[in-house]
């Protein structure tokens, strides 16, 4: 274990912050406070407020009092020599110097030692209790008067039974360290508050050497982060979430729980629910004991619903409190441990109306409904668990103005129907005709909504999104200023072999390390490192928007170390897609299929990932994909952003990449799952359509269109989101050699597969293009921009309102207006998701995950016994872990938060991020909006909402 606590004694002679002023003493020939040195001698020396001379023995001392060595300032050797040396003989820090946290310090003209803690400094009242309290005496830091001055006073220590707040401590026996920190709802006494990972220390900026070791006989009560919230249903059910060990009937009985209110005087007298009911889920099941995942892992979160004797009143407050024994569970996504035993859960305390008060069965877009859109709408309705689907028996509701709590509209919820993916009655609140501003919702009996907002300003999200994709970069850095979650070079050597074309698989344990490459370029595919052909998708995706909004979508827009190159910078970030592939084509053409390793990395950020990387063999599907999207990138250098040599050079690597391609006979693989013969040769025949068309664009060579002609009787319908970038690029033949009833005739078909897809909007309770019978699994029940793919290509030929109503409705269906009333994309609305399987995110020591991150969501699962098995199965530990039993779970519903559960809470750059950005790129430029020049939104900026 590392060592923790950091103590620093400083001392030194100088006043002042240098640089603010010049002061010379009467009979000093020198500038006082600055320093001087010999010409052709290294060594220099500080003057001193006393006309002495010090030396600098270190360049971090200098530095702790200059900013440049362009502040020295060079003279004589015999006025240097005139001046008398100082006695203390070395240089104190300075005041620019940032100790850590725990530095003990002193001044060298004041024995008085100090303890720096949350920027104040605490004087050791004496030796004994320095010593008594673990402090070491080798622990002290000298320094100036100036920086002693700059801390305020936070005290004397002068007692040596207990230490004081916020210092880091360990007990001698046990790993875990610690910050005492005070009870905030009792004064005077101190907690312990366990520092869950080393992540989490560092970035606290701690010392590892500066840990105080403090006595098993010095006793501190643990800190438990909370592990319950409350929330509002409605005015007479409440929503308690509580996560760890508990009976189960204790939190099923009535007689255990109470309701008060000062407020109100229909709960001045603690109140009891008159019944409950319960929704379970896996908060996580990580094998955190190393012995084998088994169903003791398996840690519960209890949604348990309290139905009141009277209805709440909004603006009034109510504490609830269980009267039963908890022991409360923290988890982070990356770590779990159970805190100390709790003989109470709550008090929680609530506003009915605000903030934590709102009502859950309003759902609402949690970030902004855009002033485009003629269609907008709130949507009614819950599923509480055990008690199946919420009555909704008051249909009036009124919206007001949340500046000025005027109403703005009032009407009645029309009735959509019983949705059974949700497992909820559902109403829609028409919110059309708002002009831009923030409002919310009341209804009588379901209390009231979030605030929510319609405008125009819709760029950050787009921002959000797209930068959620420059997160991803591999093989390369993300330096600190174009990111907060910032990390060094990770990934950029990969070794170059030939023993697996199947990009599904992984490679062979023990699989040698020969020829190195480095290999800057492509996407971490999800939470993993891995980079695959399928991400060529995303940079398809990508170009076509830009393509279709190349007049909205301008560079120096997105912060990323491209901007201010003068292409755009959506452009740039498919360019650093497209950048692998270019980089594993080799000289006959060939491109491999991306880039593998042995298995799963498990633990840390990609900077911690020791598992060795290798690139797949060449591979035909990889070749077409390559040749499409490398023709399409030429094309638009060469004729949109005058850059025709490169524009050129990326033309002739795609022609290199589909002949290539044509010369193999054997189809190779086409998909990260199996496919048989049949599969593999649409997939392929695809990929060569999509290259001929985009070639044909970028050649005018008959060649390619002949070829695309051929396939596009086969290939035309239907034409799915994830299939119709295979036509665009022929859409867009110009020249003298296109066949004109031919272009028109795929342009009619881009149009008729966004009319399907704005079609099934309707279909759906909570409007999106989602189609009927859809499988949820994958995304498919919250990523719905996917399926407005098409209808942002199609605007292209048709720029229709109901375009523009359709996309903005499959946002607001992403952002919060769904039956989970979340937003399903990080860093984006007041619920968002909490524990995305994102590795970078869980070790980077930074408790906001990166934002723009789409994930997956629910994903359903039906059991013939109505089980899973085999019980131990990592899947089955969240399926058996639903209570109701997941048959019973509705399908939108079956959802946990465990970040290890995959398949709902990762997310990939092919399946979710490209079809995500092309939406809120659409959404951006129709509003619009002009976008903010370099925009930099930081940590604390997010979450996004109004």
């Amino acid at each position: 274990m590392k060592k923790f606590i950091y103590i620093i004694l400083i001392v030194l002679i100088v006043v002042p912050v240098i640089g603010s002023g010049i002061s010379f003493a009467a009979d000093c020939p020198l500038q006082l406070e600055s320093a001087y040195k010999i010409s052709g001698n290294k060594s220099v020396y500080f003057i001193t407020d006393k006309c002495q001379k010090r030396p600098f023995n270190n360049e971090a001392k200098f530095f702790s009092y200059f900013t440049s060595w362009g502040q020295v300032k060079t003279i004589d050797q015999s006025i240097l020599q005139s001046i008398e040396n100082d006695q203390l003989g070395f240089m104190p820090w300075g005041p620019l110097y940032n100790p850590k946290y725990g530095a003990v310090v002193k001044s060298v003209n004041d024995p008085k030692v100090y303890l720096l803690l949350n920027e104040k400094k605490y004087w050791f009242a004496s030796e004994n209790v320095f010593t008594s309290l673990g402090y070491k005496w080798n622990w002290i830091e000298d320094g100036s008067d100036s920086f002693i001055a700059k801390y305020d006073e936070g005290g004397t220590i002068n007692y040596t039974d207990h230490h004081p707040n916020y210092t880091i401590v360990k007990y001698p026996d046990s790993i875990r360290v610690y910050q005492i920190v005070p009870d905030p709802l009792n004064d005077g006494v101190q907690l312990k508050k366990h520092i869950v990972n080393e992540q989490a220390f560092n970035e606290a900026g701690y010392r590892w050497d500066r840990i105080v070791i403090i006595p098993n006989s010095e006793i501190y009560s643990d800190y438990n982060i909370p592990s319950g919230e409350i929330s509002a249903v409605s005015a007479s059910i409440l929503e308690v979430e509580i996560s760890g060990n508990v009976n189960v009937l204790d939190l099923m009985n009535k007689d255990k729980w109470q309701i008060a209110s000062v407020d109100d005087n229909n709960y001045f007298g603690a109140k009891k629910p008159i019944k409950i009911e319960r929704f379970t889920v896996t908060l996580d099941a990580e094998d955190r004991n190393k012995n084998g995942q088994n169903i003791n892992d398996r840690v519960l979160r209890h949604y348990v619903y309290l139905y009141l004797p009277q209805n709440m009143k909004l603006d009034y407050n109510y504490t609830i409190t269980g009267n039963f024994n908890l022991t409360p569970y923290f988890y982070n996504g990356a770590e779990g441990y159970f805190q100390s035993q709790s003989s109470q859960v709550g008090p929680f305390t609530l506003n009915f109306g605000n903030e934590d008060g709102f009502s859950k069965a309003i759902k609402v877009n949690q970030f902004a409904y855009s002033n485009k859109s003629n269609k907008r709408y709130a949507y009614a309705g819950f599923w509480l668990g055990s008690g199946g689907t919420l009555n909704i028996n008051s249909k009036e509701y009124t919206i007001y103005n949340w500046q000025n709590k005027q109403i703005v509209k009032s009407a009645v919820m029309i009735e959509r129907g019983y949705d059974d993916l949700s497992g909820e009655n559902v109403y829609e609140i028409n919110l059309t005709g708002l002009t831009q501003g923030k409002y919310y919702i009341e209804n009588s009996e379901l209390g009231r909504s979030a605030i929510f907002s319609v405008q125009d300003n819709v760029f950050d999200g787009f921002y959000t999104v797209a930068r959620g994709l420059y997160q991803q970069r591999a093989g390369t850095s993300l330096p600190a200023e174009n990111t907060d979650w910032n990390h060094d070079l990770c990934h950029s050597i990969v070794y170059k072999v030939d023993i697996l074309e199947n990009w599904g698989l992984d490679f062979p344990a023990g699989t040698s390390k020969q020829n190195p490459i480095i290999l800057e370029g492509g996407w971490y595919d999800a939470g993993d490192f891995d980079r695959r052909p399928v991400h060529l998708n995303t940079v398809e995706q990508l170009l076509a928007t830009q393509e279709a909004f190349n007049n909205r979508l301008s560079d120096n827009i997105l912060n990323i170390p491209e901007s201010g190159n003068g292409l755009p910078d959506l452009f740039d970030e498919a360019l650093f897609g497209l950048k692998l592939f270019e980089k594993l084509q080799e000289s006959d053409g060939g491109v491999r299929g991306g880039v593998q390793t042995t298995g799963h990395p498990s633990v840390g950020s990609c900077l911690d990932d020791q598992l060795i990387y290798y690139t797949y063999s060449k591979n035909v599907y990889t070749s077409y994909k390559f040749a499409a999207s490398a023709a399409h990138a030429g094309r638009l250098l060469r004729d949109l952003y005058g850059q025709p040599a490169r524009g050129t050079e990326l033309i002739e690597k795609a022609k290199k990449a589909f002949t290539w391609a044509e010369g193999q006979s054997n189809l190779g693989t086409t998909s990260p799952v199996e496919r048989n013969e049949a599969q593999k040769q649409s997939e392929i025949n695809r990929a060569k359509m999509s290259a001929t068309g985009s070639l044909f664009s970028a050649t005018n060579d008959l060649i390619y269109q002949n070829i695309f002609s051929g396939l596009w009787d086969e290939l035309r319908g239907p034409t799915h989101y994830d299939t119709i970038y295979s036509a665009w690029n022929f859409a867009q033949a110009g020249g003298n050699n296109f066949d004109v009833e031919l272009r028109q005739d795929v342009r009619n078909r881009i149009v008729e597969s966004a009319n399907q897809f704005v079609a099934n909007i309707d279909n759906n309770k909570y409007r999106n293009s989602r189609g009927q019978g859809y499988n949820i699994a994958w995304g498919t029940g919250t990523t719905v921009t996917q399926y407005a793919f098409p209808i942002v290509l199609a605007y292209s030929f048709n720029p229709a309102q109901e375009y523009i109503d359709a996309v903005n409705l499959n946002i607001d269906y992403q952002l919060g207006a769904n039956p989970n009333d979340m937003s399903w994309i990080t860093g984006i609305g007041y619920d968002s998701p909490e524990y995305p399987l994102h590795l970078n995110s869980m070790y980077d020591g930074i408790e906001q995950s990166v934002p723009g991150l789409p994930i997956n969501g629910p994903h359903s699962r039906n059991f013939d016994s109505g089980v899973c098995e085999p019980q131990d199965y990592w899947q089955c530990m969240v399926y058996n872990g639903f209570s109701p039993s997941t048959n019973s779970v509705p399908k939108l519903k079956q959802y946990s938060p465990w970040a290890r559960m995959a398949p709902m809470n990762e997310f990939t750059v092919w399946t979710d991020m490209g079809y995500t950005i092309a939406s809120f790129a659409f959404q951006f430029a129709v509003s619009g909006q002009s976008a903010p020049v370099n925009l930099q939104l930081h940590v604390d900026d997010y979450p996004l909402h109004p």
